[in-house]
């Protein structure tokens, strides 16, 4: 919900101070979403004078001083509110139908802030630098904590996204604190998009994750590697799996329940004895009930990859295949059904391309 467009504009009048901008705005007040503070924004777009220059952000409500409530559901007309941020205010005038609303703005910036955020390292601003450092508040303490967690005047466009992204100067410090020193800004934005935050990270290291790398990090965190998730797998004697490895039996949606589920079905899911076992080789050490006989530990010299369908009673579940075809050299159970089908790269396509292998309590197929 963040989205900046580009500026180009002239900033300085001929006296050599800061100038007001001027444009055009809209806003309605029926597109709202809440950040992570709980509090609502309301959409704002502003364009240029010239019209080629457009941009719209989220803005909390409390923070437009004069915007009468009755311009939120009513009809409000010449009304005028300002929106403070340390670069400078914005000044509009408008009016509001049932919600939306229009008119022109002024920006005027802060000659403090531009005289501060050049000592600061980042002198000579154009029109659009501070126009942008208003929209997202981007602050002068910002850019020193900044330089004192040794991010030294870092490229305008860099500090902006650290802004964005909330990779605040005690966000660094708390990185280094639990062992990531000196991460590149990439990682720190990539970080801060995804939440791999200290907090996390943290909760990690109590899992028994250490050392994981800045990818791994936001791969647990783009495919719900939790801590929770952990204990489960630790809790079924599965404790020595690398970070690869958690993350694929996340994707295929490996979980303790499902190999407690698989162990019911008559299915022994081989506990991996090192961090270099394959989950899928331990998934695949699976064996049928005495009576079934012997499920492959490998399938054509290739792992089997199980997955688990939603819902399916303990009596019939449903494991799947990466491969279409049965391996002549094995001895199944009598229950085991192959049928043709490869495994989509997609996991949520995973369970309807398939290859199934039913199993069923009485040990009958289905």
């Amino acid at each position: 919900m963040r989205t900046l467009a580009v500026l180009t504009l002239t900033f300085l009048s001929l006296s050599g101070q800061p100038a007001a901008y001027r444009g055009d705005w809209t806003a309605d007040s029926r597109i709202t979403w809440r950040d992570d503070d709980g509090e609502p924004r309301v959409q704002f777009n502003l364009r240029s004078n010239a019209g080629d220059n457009r941009w719209g952000f989220g803005v909390k409500l409390r923070d437009l001083a004069g915007l009468p409530s009755s311009a939120l559901s009513n009809t409000a007309d010449n009304i005028q509110f300002a929106w403070t941020r340390e670069a400078g205010v914005f000044r509009f005038s408008g009016s509001f139908d049932q919600g939306r609303g229009n008119g022109t703005y002024t920006f005027t910036p802060d000659a403090s802030f531009i005289s501060n955020i050049g000592a600061a390292g980042y002198r000579a601003l154009s029109t659009d630098d501070v126009v942008r450092l208003a929209v997202v508040d981007v602050t002068v303490a910002h850019v020193r904590g900044l330089s004192q967690a040794g991010y030294t005047t870092l490229p305008l466009d860099d500090v902006i996204r650290t802004r964005i992204h909330r990779v605040t100067p005690e966000f660094i410090r708390d990185l280094a604190a639990v062992g990531y020193k000196g991460i590149v800004v990439d990682d720190l934005v990539r970080m801060g998009i995804h939440g791999a935050t200290p907090a996390n990270i943290k909760a990690l290291q109590a899992a028994g994750i250490r050392g994981s790398s800045v990818e791994d990090l936001i791969k647990f965190r783009i495919h719900k590697v939790t801590p929770d998730y952990i204990k489960g797998l630790r809790d079924v004697g599965f404790v020595t799996v690398s970070e690869e490895q958690l993350v694929r039996m996340k994707i295929h949606k490996v979980d303790a329940q499902f190999i407690r589920d698989a162990r019911a079905d008559g299915l022994g899911c081989r506990r991996p004895a090192t961090r270099s076992t394959s989950p899928s080789t331990a998934l695949a050490g699976a064996s049928a009930a005495s009576d079934r006989g012997r499920v492959a530990q490998r399938h054509r010299g290739r792992a089997l990859h199980f997955g688990a369908r939603k819902n399916a009673p303990s009596a019939h579940r449903l494991y799947t295949s990466t491969l279409g075809t049965p391996n002549p050299s094995v001895q199944y159970p009598p229950a085991v059904r192959f049928s043709t089908g490869r495994l989509s790269s997609s996991a949520s396509e995973s369970r309807a391309t398939a290859m199934p292998l039913r199993i069923a309590s009485d040990g009958r197929p289905r």
